[in-house]
């Protein structure tokens, strides 16, 4: 077969972390979820891990992985925020090209990416590199092998870049077609000057590079991928596989592909459930057998280059302008404001170009008396951005002859190449490509410069912030709120500004607003509690210890004696200053206790302003998500009191209640639902179904006219059957348990909760395929409890919507 189809998808989200804290806050237009990157992972990473394929009738026939039959590339960027706060994805990409790698003939699915997605164009030859190493390297470290391509950054190229890619032994990559420039066959000939129309797409060009060696080029197919993203095509999963299949002419000659690339978050993100239409389309390929399903690796080994091809420099993918978007007032954008204007664009610009000089002039000046060569140290930091262990760390300074520092040298060389990486992240271009400099994307970059402000001013002792901030007031802001790029830094970056003693707090009021045990903290950090006092006043609790806080990034530590004071009403307060000697602590911790324990709210705000001085933190001076937390925190409590005080009405006047319900009026405050909500949650989360008391309270709803509304309900319906389904998965012939989950089934039928069947569903369909043939031998063979299986297994299915064949 002389057709081959290979579907590229780019899926990459920015770095969205304070760069202080290390974590991701909470992003409001993200709602419901907490950010977008957990936005983005549930509605496309996920989906696209475990897709469903539907028959005509919407029920499942199967469940794929898209990513093992297509090729795609992860910037590490994205794969650092999967692997701590969705393990599962990451580990289902990861498979996923090991799986693909068997399946392509020992090429993985999965390239590389320029670290954090810089322009890289617009970037000098040492960050170029360095960009290009770090994003060969973490690939590796992840996927275990070196990647083979390697997708540029808004496809925007250069023939310097391109040579940087080969010297570290990238063998291809992907551009758009009208970035080809002219073409003629590898033999010679005459130069033909071609466009994106007039490309041949469906065959390699060989690219030659100035320092001699040379790379791979696919021109993706423009019409069917601007179809993909823009148009209709991911409305039907057949008419997609037809289009790629019908994309070659049957009178060209030789083998053929028909390829296309998209932002891999067109798959569920931009467009709602289309990873359906994606798989839909890949099995109908794999069983149509017009053409054959492949990845770029493999396509490159088994027909190389015949032609050759000169690029159009300083292009990319989404600029009509070449690369413009990124450094002026081109008219590229989203469309969010009709009439506005991205002259802003060439402020930032010219602030992030003027502080990276600054930057890259301290760095050299300072390493100079540290080490012998301050880039390849640079470029192998990436090493220690993976793994930030005092081992690793060890071996890294030793690799570089740095061993023997002073602890003090050791920190400001440490220092040094965070600084770096801050100055790579204030160049991401998520900071450009939107319409006001106002946005998520442009507030980022910002913060990532002012880290690297700070840390050069740690280092150095030169505050670079005037500088940066002086064309800002030229970055014209289009929203209401902002006038320029001046006042959305003052407002939005430095606010954030951080040390250590902040961080430690930070850490601390979390700490210390809830439970003793220390908060889920960033590979950046490592912290310590230890329990000083603790009592409680009426709806005030008192809560105080010693948090010790060391970062990895740069080996610095802080100890800080901390108390708290948290009321029932929200209010909360926490004191810190630096830890001297355990005795002291002690002393401290006591006066406030007592303070507590003999003196309203306000006496006790004294005490604590006489104890910590000016090192006092409201509520509202902590983070959003410090802030957030602590009231999460209290309204849960909160929430308990108002249950025990209903239930203690329900106890008192029970024989009036049930009257009310009789009468068709519902009971007052609507307390009785409040209730019922609660022992409905509390019933579906313990471990054996207490049917006896699930018909008491379905009873009860009916009578008071209580239908289950809470998110939570929905959430324990669908958490106890994916632990039920995860058990029975253990051991999944066996009868009793699979009997226990069509009970819990019946149960929750009986009630108008929609729970998320999603990974009910992918452990049935496991269990189907793992076991289903074989009961059905064992009935076959005459065995009664293979029968009872087989019948209560079908009705598990048709509840989970899962066709049994």
């Amino acid at each position: 077969m002389s057709r081959y189809i290979c579907i590229h998808g780019h899926f990459y989200q920015p770095p969205r972390e304070n760069p202080w804290l290390g974590t991701v806050e909470v992003q409001e237009s993200a709602y419901p979820y907490h950010d977008w990157n957990e936005r983005i992972a549930a509605e496309c990473y996920a989906p696209n891990a475990d897709a469903r394929i539907l028959d005509h009738d919407g029920l499942i026939t199967e469940i794929v992985s898209t990513y093992g039959r297509i090729s795609f590339s992860t910037g590490p960027t994205l794969l650092s925020w999967m692997e701590r706060r969705r393990p599962d994805i990451y580990e289902s990409i990861l498979a996923a090209d090991r799986d693909g790698q068997e399946r392509f003939g020992g090429h993985g699915p999965a390239i590389a990416q320029g670290y954090n997605h810089l322009i890289l164009p617009l970037a000098g030859t040492r960050d170029k590199r360095t960009q290009v190493v770090w994003g060969v390297r973490d690939f590796a470290s992840r996927f275990g092998r070196r990647p083979e391509g390697m997708w540029l950054p808004e496809t925007a190229v250069d023939l310097e870049t391109l040579d940087i890619m080969a010297g570290e032994g990238i063998r291809f990559t992907i551009l758009a077609p009208h970035q080809a420039y002219r073409v003629r066959s590898r033999d010679g000939g005459e130069w033909e000057e071609v466009d994106g129309g007039s490309l041949d797409t469906t065959v390699p060009y060989h690219c030659s590079l100035p320092s001699g060696r040379s790379i791979a080029l696919f021109f993706y197919d423009g019409a069917i991928s601007h179809e993909i993203a823009f148009g209709d095509l991911l409305t039907d999963g057949q008419r997609f596989a037809e289009r790629l299949v019908n994309a070659v002419s049957p009178d060209l000659p030789g083998p053929r592909l028909a390829h296309v690339a998209t932002d891999g978050e067109t798959y569920g993100h931009h467009r709602r459930f289309t990873e359906m239409a994606l798989a839909y389309c890949l099995r109908t390929i794999e069983r149509v057998g017009r053409a054959n399903l492949t990845v770029y690796g493999e396509y490159l080994e088994r027909f190389p280059p015949t032609r050759e091809v000169e690029i159009r420099e300083n292009t990319s993918w989404s600029c009509i302008h070449g690369i413009e978007r990124w450094r002026s007032g081109c008219s590229c954008g989203t469309g969010k404001y009709p009439d506005g204007t991205h002259e802003w664009r060439v402020g930032l610009y010219e602030a992030t170009v003027r502080l990276r000089e600054r930057l890259g002039e301290i760095y050299l000046r300072r390493i100079a008396s540290l080490v012998r060569y301050p880039w390849e140290m640079r470029d192998d930091y990436i090493s220690l951005i993976r793994d930030r262990s005092d081992a690793n760390t060890e071996q890294f300074l030793a690799r570089h002859g740095a061993a023997s520092l002073p602890p003090e040298e050791t920190a400001v060389l440490l220092q040094l190449l965070e600084m770096e990486r801050q100055a790579m992240l204030m160049a991401t271009s998520c900071g450009w490509f939107f319409d006001d400099i106002s946005e998520l994307g442009s507030v980022q970059v910002m913060r990532h410069a002012a880290r690297a402000m700070h840390l050069a001013r740690e280092i150095a002792g030169v505050d670079l912030e005037e500088e940066y901030v002086e064309p800002l007031r030229n970055a014209p802001s289009n929203s209401e709120t902002f006038t320029n790029g001046a006042e959305v830094y003052a407002a939005c970056v430095r606010p954030y500004r951080m040390d250590l003693s902040r961080v430690a707090v930070h850490f601390a009021a979390l700490t210390l607003s809830g439970d003793p045990d220390l908060p889920d903290m960033p590979a950046e950090y490592t912290g310590t509690f230890t329990a000083g006092e603790e009592c409680r006043a009426g709806d005030r609790r008192f809560t105080a210890g010693t948090f010790s806080l060391r970062s990895a990034v740069t080996l610095d530590t802080i100890m800080l004696d901390c108390a708290a004071l948290s009321t029932g009403s929200g209010r909360f307060v926490l004191g810190a200053r630096p830890h001297t000697d355990d005795e002291a602590a002690a002393r401290l911790f006591r006066k406030a206790a007592e303070a507590l324990r003999e003196s309203g709210d306000d006496q006790v705000h004294t005490t604590f302003a006489a104890l910590f001085g000016d090192a006092l933190y409201p509520l509202l001076s902590l983070t959003r998500d410090e802030q957030t937390t602590i009231l999460h925190r209290t309204l849960a409590s909160r929430h308990r009191a108002a249950e025990r005080a209903a239930r203690g009405t329900a106890r008192q006047h029970g024989t009036l209640l049930p009257r009310i319900g009789e009468l068709g009026q519902r009971p007052p405050s609507d307390y009785a639902g409040f209730i019922l909500e609660a022992d409905l949650s509390t019933l579906l989360t313990r471990p054996e179904l207490d049917q006896e008391a699930l018909d008491a309270v379905l009873s009860a709803m009916e009578a008071w006219g209580v239908r289950p509304e809470s998110p939570a309900t929905n959430r324990a319906a669908a958490d106890r059957l994916d632990v039920c389904l995860t058990n029975l998965a253990r051991r999944p012939g066996d009868l009793p348990p699979l009997r226990s989950i069509v009970e819990h089934i019946e149960a929750v039928e009986r009630i108008p909760v929609r729970p998320d069947l999603r990974e009910s569903q992918k452990i049935f369909f496991s269990i189907y395929r793992q076991q289903y043939a074989e009961m059905q031998q064992r009935m076959g063979a005459g065995n009664p409890a293979a029968a009872e299986w087989l019948n209560t297994f079908q009705r598990l299915g048709v509840y989970l919507k899962v066709k049994i064949r």
